[in-house]
């Protein structure tokens, strides 16, 4: 069965193919770079070893060659230490003794004797009575009150 001519249809499969394309593309190139890293990576290890036996430093370890001193008329020896002897110490025949309890009741506690002072309330309401003129306070609300004339009012 012949393809209709269609140009947009064209142009959509073509659209298609190319993201799917586009994307297993992209996937081979990556596998063939991470293939390519790790096989230089083992020829590197490879044959980077190299055969030598004396080991390289920066600076150089300098070597120290004896000087021609008698050796064999000069022998250090060790410093002679005394031998040590730690004693066991003394066992004592002294032992403490526990007492029980001799209540079996516990003591009761007292109860507090503080009374806690009544002050003022921590919250006022407009138009109450107030004591100190020109004083500050809150309502419930958060509001600030002022007293005036014995009564609280509105600071604003």
């Amino acid at each position: 069965m012949p393809r209709l001519g269609l140009p947009g249809l064209r142009a959509r499969r073509r659209a298609a193919r190319t993201e799917n394309e586009t994307f297993l593309l992209v996937l081979k190139v990556a596998g063939l770079v991470v293939v390519a890293g790790l096989i230089a990576g083992f020829l590197l290890v490879g044959i980077g070893g190299g055969d030598d036996d004396e080991a390289v430093t920066n600076p150089p370890i300098p070597t120290i060659t004896d000087a021609g001193g008698g050796s064999e008329s000069t022998e250090v020896n060790p410093p002679h230490e005394p031998d040590v002897t730690i004693a066991a110490p003394v066992v004592g025949a002294q032992t403490a003794v526990i007492k029980p309890k001799t209540s079996a009741k516990p003591k009761p506690r007292p109860r507090p004797t503080v009374v806690r002072p009544g002050g003022p309330p921590r919250f006022v309401k407009p138009g109450g009575k107030c004591a100190d003129e020109g004083a500050f306070a809150l309502t419930r609300r958060f509001e600030p009150l002022v007293c005036r004339n014995g009564h609280w009012v509105r600071w604003f």
